[in-house]
């Protein structure tokens, strides 16, 4: 609630978007990345021999010094050929929960009243007996867009969104979070390089795109890379890094 503003009587809070969206920040990275970068490449199986890693692509089998699995905990899970006690206990300790989601032009799913509408809205019963959250993105406002129409995006809505106004619909797999996946949190560095295989994503946290980015930076410090940017440990959740500022 802190991180979001939600504690603060001082007027909405200040939020912070890449312009032109994410693919110019992906776009950046690529520039700086002197490595042979290969997208959709298909990996079934990951191993460790002696001090190799070595991963199959398809029908080929691939050697490397280190292996880092920049995805969700049960899909690395699901990639290490002969997972240990410790990684299967650690890796299938966070469960993922659907939520469908639609881009979409029906301003039904944002509040009656236009003066309440805000980037975020969530909405709920009064019953409480809702197994999703049904929550709606106001992107006009998120993302400053330069259009006379409203953009929305929709996770679990709570009526229907008539067939003419969606532009898009997809999937998400979102992170719970409980007692398990915290004690699992607080192990992971039992076999964070274990064997030289590396875990990072925003499930190492508590969800955000901060956390996947954070345990990111920790992973490459701990394989001697250290960003331009000084990074502020935390001491909730146990390990996880955030940037000392954001702009």
């Amino acid at each position: 609630f802190d991180h979001h503003g939600l504690l603060s009587m001082r007027g909405q809070h200040q939020w912070w978007t890449v312009e032109g969206g994410s693919r110019h920040y992906v776009r950046k990275i690529e520039e700086r990345i002197t490595a042979r970068l290969e997208t959709s490449a298909r990996v079934t199986a990951i191993r460790s021999i002696d001090d190799q890693v070595q991963i199959r692509v398809d029908d080929t089998v691939r050697g490397f010094d280190h292996v880092i699995l920049a995805c969700h905990s049960d899909t690395s899970l699901a990639l290490l050929d002969e997972p240990g006690t410790m990684e299967r206990r650690i890796l299938e300790a966070l469960p993922y929960q659907r939520n469908q989601g639609y881009l979409h032009t029906d301003a039904s799913q944002m509040p009656r009243r236009r003066a309440c509408w805000s980037s975020w809205v969530y909405r709920g019963s009064s019953s409480g007996n809702e197994v999703r959250p049904s929550v709606t993105y106001w992107m006009n406002s998120l993302q400053r867009l330069p259009s006379r129409h409203q953009v929305f995006v929709s996770l679990n809505p709570a009526q229907a969104i008539p067939e003419h106004a969606i532009i898009d619909d997809f999937v998400f797999e979102h992170p719970q979070f409980g007692g398990a996946s915290q004690r699992a949190q607080s192990d992971l560095d039992r076999i964070q390089g274990r064997q030289n295989i590396w875990y990072c994503g925003a499930w190492t946290g508590y969800g955000f795109h901060e956390d996947g980015l954070a345990s990111a930076v920790k992973v490459a410090h701990r394989l001697g890379v250290t960003p331009s940017w000084s990074p502020v440990v935390q001491s909730s959740p146990p390990g996880s890094i955030m940037p000392a500022a954001s702009r």
